[in-house]
């Protein structure tokens, strides 16, 4: 449960709601278990990419399963997902945080002016709400980090092909004009970070 306890307090979350939704998950095979206390498996990048696309995904605990399903096999929409899905970039993304790979935050050398403020968004999942749209309209994610120059990359991923390689609410509030209600949710950083920082 040392995972479920790092992400509740890294997304601010209620400790058990996230510990019944990594006990949603883990029947799906999206959570590694073998045993408990000293004995129990090391929670993997992999776990942590599933748990925090499930908490960041539902609304509620028992949706869990389903937002992981939702999200975990989007698609890369440009070069920079490298072929993965959102999943499997996510924990490779986790675990290059974890070994200090990548920049966790911007550099305190680089001029705030040349500071790109988007890599605060490491995770943005967007999807549309409404009744009628759960099966027949897009999810989407976005992927940023940091680098070293103060600027940021990022990477898109969407459950069907776009027109556009970087996926917002906007754009696909007017590719999707009927589309309804459209959320969209972040996990910062300084949270990708800390979750990192447990494995």
């Amino acid at each position: 449960m040392r995972l479920a306890d790092a992400v509740a307090a890294a997304l601010d979350e209620e400790p058990d709601r996230v510990r019944l939704q990594l006990k949603t998950i883990r029947p799906t095979g999206g959570i590694t278990f073998k045993g408990y206390g000293r004995g129990a498996a090391e929670m993997t990048a992999d776990d942590a990419s599933r748990l925090v696309i499930a908490v960041a995904g539902s609304l509620a605990a028992k949706h869990a399963a389903e937002a992981l399903a939702a999200f975990r096999d989007l698609k890369p929409l440009g070069p920079k997902g490298r072929g993965l899905t959102l999943e499997r970039f996510l924990s490779e993304h986790i675990g290059d945080l974890a070994k200090g790979v990548v920049p966790s935050s911007h550099s305190g050398n680089v001029p705030y002016r040349v500071y790109d403020l988007a890599a605060e968004e490491a995770l943005k999942l967007i999807w549309f709400a409404g009744r009628s749209s759960r099966v027949s309209l897009p999810r989407a994610a976005v992927v940023r980090w940091f680098r070293t120059d103060g600027k940021s990359d990022a990477a898109a991923f969407a459950s069907e092909p776009m027109p556009f390689p970087l996926a917002t609410e906007s754009r696909l509030a007017r590719r999707y004009p009927r589309g309804g209600l459209l959320r969209s949710v972040v996990v910062t950083a300084r949270a990708l970070k800390d979750i990192a920082d447990t494995l």
